[in-house]
C-alpha cells in the first residue's frame, strides 16, 4: 500500500512539473528606452537615434560582445576590457566610464561604435589605450573620450610593432597621447598608422 501511495505521488509530481513545463515564460522587464546621437553620412548632419534594448554597462564585466551598452551610473572597471563582434556604447551625459589603469582591447575583426547624448559629456577613459590594431574598427560619433598608451601603444591604435585599424572620429571630445614612440593615434612603435578619418 505505501510502495503504491509513494508511486501514485511521484506520478503526480511529474505531471505536475510538466505542466508547469508548458506554462509561458515570464516577459523580460522592459528597459527604458535611451537617446544617442550619431553623424549621419547620407545627410552630413548629426541624428538622434533610440536604443531599446541594451546591456548595462557598468556590471564590471571585462568582456563585451556583439550588442548595444549604455552606461546608467558612474563605474571603474580595473582590467582590460576585450570587445568581440560589434559592439556600440551609450555614453550617458554627465557620467563617467573609468577603466583606470588599464585597455580597451579590440579582438580580429570587432568593431567598437561610441555615442554620446545631447550634451555631449558623458565620458570614456581608458590609462593603457584602446586598441585598435589592423582588421579592427573604432567609430565614435560623441561624448569625451580619454586614452593614454601603453609603452610603444598609440592612444587609440595599435599596440607595440602593430598597425592601426580603421579609426573614424565624426564628433565628440577625443584626447589621445601615446606611449613611448606610439601614436597618438593610429600605428604603435614600429607599426603602420591604419586609416584615421576625422570629420566635422
Amino acid at each position: 500500500m505505501e510502495k503504491r501511495n509513494a508511486h501514485r505521488l511521484f506520478s503526480l509530481t511529474l505531471a505536475l512539473a510538466l505542466c508547469l513545463g508548458l506554462l509561458p515564460a515570464p516577459a523580460l522587464a522592459a528597459q527604458t528606452p535611451v537617446e544617442y546621437r550619431y553623424y549621419d553620412t547620407a545627410t552630413n548632419q548629426f541624428e538622434t537615434g533610440t536604443c531599446e534594448t541594451y546591456t548595462d554597462a557598468s556590471n564590471f564585466s571585462t568582456t563585451w560582445d556583439a550588442g548595444w551598452y549604455y552606461l546608467p551610473t558612474d563605474s571603474i572597471i580595473n582590467k582590460d576590457l576585450t570587445v568581440n563582434g560589434e559592439v556600440h556604447l551609450i555614453l550617458k551625459d554627465g557620467l563617467q566610464l573609468d577603466l583606470g589603469n588599464n585597455a580597451i582591447q579590440l579582438s580580429p575583426g570587432a568593431s567598437l561604435t561610441i555615442y554620446g547624448q545631447a550634451v555631449g559629456n558623458g565620458r570614456l577613459t581608458a590609462g593603457k589605450g584602446i586598441r585598435v590594431p589592423a582588421n579592427t574598427a573604432l567609430t565614435i560619433h560623441g561624448g569625451t573620450v580619454a586614452a593614454v598608451g601603453d609603452d610603444n601603444c598609440a592612444g587609440i591604435g595599435g599596440g607595440y610593432g602593430e598597425n592601426g585599424g580603421k579609426i573614424t572620429i565624426h564628433g565628440g571630445t577625443v584626447t589621445a597621447n601615446g606611449g613611448s614612440r606610439g601614436a597618438g593615434i593610429g600605428g604603435g612603435g614600429d607599426g603602420g598608422g591604419g586609416t584615421v578619418t576625422i570629420t566635422g
